[in-house]
């Protein structure tokens, strides 16, 4: 299920998705590119199930944020994921405790300064 693609030039880009089309059986996914998409490897996949990766915003080339969205019914917790060196590794940020909450559109205009929509 792929949700948003960006590309920081010809080579360098990403895929952001779930692992399956079933959202149930579905974890949150990255994956790169470095030789303009001929070959692709995991760089984040997500420890549960219910998840996807809806979009993406990179500050510069370092620093880039996504969101994470679960549909899991009694999930509380959201999160984002983030990447200090140029989306080789992704760590995960809580972001709102609130069952109700969906994060979709996210932008990023300097490395700590950005917003969430939801």
């Amino acid at each position: 299920m792929i949700l948003d693609v960006k590309f920081f030039d010809p080579n360098i880009g990403f895929v952001f998705a779930g692992t399956s089309g079933d959202l149930s059986q579905s974890n949150a996914l990255i994956v790169k590119t470095t030789d303009g998409g001929r070959t692709w490897r995991q760089v984040y996949r997500s420890a549960r199930l219910n998840e996807i990766i809806w979009k993406a915003s990179f500050a510069n080339s370092l620093v880039g944020y996504a969101t994470l969205q679960n549909d899991e019914p009694e999930n509380l917790q959201q999160r984002v994921v983030k990447t200090v060196d140029g989306g080789e590794h992704w760590s995960e940020i809580p972001l709102i405790a609130s069952k109700g909450a969906e994060e979709l559109g996210i932008g990023f205009v300097s490395p700590d300064k950005g917003w969430v929509l939801g």
